[in-house]
């Protein structure tokens, strides 16, 4: 039978008894219902039937926590809906901008702004208006599902989480922005070399694999008009900048230098990826990314406190800035495609950071 809103069904109850409803929702094989008396529950389909004679109210229960929940998510829809209460320009068709106020309440919050007045500098008459709304526009995008074992459980979509990060990564993009903006040095050339060039570097050293010979990289190199120890000295230097930018204005715009190079050599290969920048990184990760994050935060921590980075390269992860910057090559061009990785990447820097902050000076003394 059709569960279509507004149909008029009858409900088999626990008592034995049917009851007249209406549908008002229908969400993997359950029913929420509405009785006469104003009531409303969640029922599974196979107790629902066409409509009949009315048989009286049924008593109030509830057959599961989650059933319960849903049907108060949806109550608050309703109530948020059939009081017009004003969303200060929220959509609850994209939550990412929702979100988006979240992330901006939150640095309100780090530059000791009370979460109070920050709410109310975007709109909202109050922390309980906020918190309507916010709970409003999650309940919007939350369904009846099963847990892993196939219990009822009140699920968000995953096009909820997706918002999420998006909004986290425009706010993200939005700070780059402006640190890049405030600070032109922080994008100006390494040793003549822009940051452009420096991304088409890499593609065209990635293309050669991991044991490509120096004869080859001098050739790949003279192609964009480079040598090696040009290439080799802009890295140092980029590399160094890039771990010591805390807003990540430097990895966003090689990031995205890096995607067009590598767009470019398809191209310029024929699209099929066979013998350009594409086929180096086609045989697999040369580590995993959450190792890569890890070298790239020790390298900002080692810098910060004064190391030989090159040094304790070697001596904690056994590669150089070469090796590196091969590392870099591979997963620049994921995080480039993937705005989801590029998330991932600012939590697990972060971590790392902390990790590192706390490394023994001494250790990098020779006596």
């Amino acid at each position: 039978m059709s569960f279509e809103p507004g149909s008029q069904v009858m409900v088999q109850w626990s008592d034995g008894n049917q009851y007249a409803a209406q549908v008002v929702q229908y969400q993997s094989g359950h029913v929420l219902v509405g009785f006469p008396n104003g009531q409303q529950q969640w029922v599974g389909e196979q107790h629902v039937s066409q409509a009949g004679p009315v048989g009286g109210y049924p008593p109030v229960e509830s057959d599961s926590y989650a059933h319960q929940e849903m049907a108060e998510l949806q109550q608050l829809i309703a109530r948020v809906e059939g009081q017009g209460v004003p969303l200060c320009g929220v959509d609850p068709n994209d939550p990412a901008t929702l979100w988006r106020m979240v992330f901006a309440i939150d640095e309100r919050g780090r530059l000791g702004i009370p979460r109070e007045l920050a709410v109310c500098e975007l709109g909202f008459s109050s922390e309980e208006h906020f918190d309507m709304v916010m709970g409003y526009v999650q309940a919007k995008w939350s369904y009846l599902g099963t847990d892993d074992e196939g219990r009822p459980t009140v699920l968000q979509r995953p096009e909820y989480q997706d918002a999420i990060a998006r909004a986290s990564i425009g706010q993200m993009m939005d700070k780059q922005a402006a640190a890049a903006s405030a600070d032109p040095g922080l994008l100006a050339p390494v040793d003549g070399v822009t940051i452009e060039q420096w991304a088409q570097a890499s593609v065209l050293l990635g293309s050669l694999g991991a044991n490509a010979s120096l004869a080859e990289m001098h050739q790949k190199l003279a192609e964009i008009g480079l040598d090696k120890a040009t290439y080799d000295n802009a890295t140092a230097g980029w590399t160094a900048k890039m771990q010591g930018d805390t807003t990540g204005a430097i990895s966003m715009a090689f990031a995205d230098a890096f995607g067009k190079a590598q767009s470019g050599a398809m191209t310029a290969a024929g699209g099929s990826g066979g013998g350009g920048a594409a086929g180096g990184a086609s045989d697999g990760p040369p580590c995993t990314f959450e190792h890569y994050v890890e070298i790239g935060a020790a390298m900002g921590a080692w810098s910060e406190q004064g190391f030989d980075v090159n040094a304790k390269l070697q001596e904690e992860f056994g590669i150089d800035a070469m090796g590196y910057s091969r590392y870099s090559t591979y997963w620049g061009m994921k995080m480039a495609t993937d705005m989801q990785l590029m998330a991932q990447q600012q939590a697990l820097d972060a971590r790392f950071r902390e990790k590192y902050a706390g490394a023994d000076l001494d250790a990098d003394l020779v006596l």
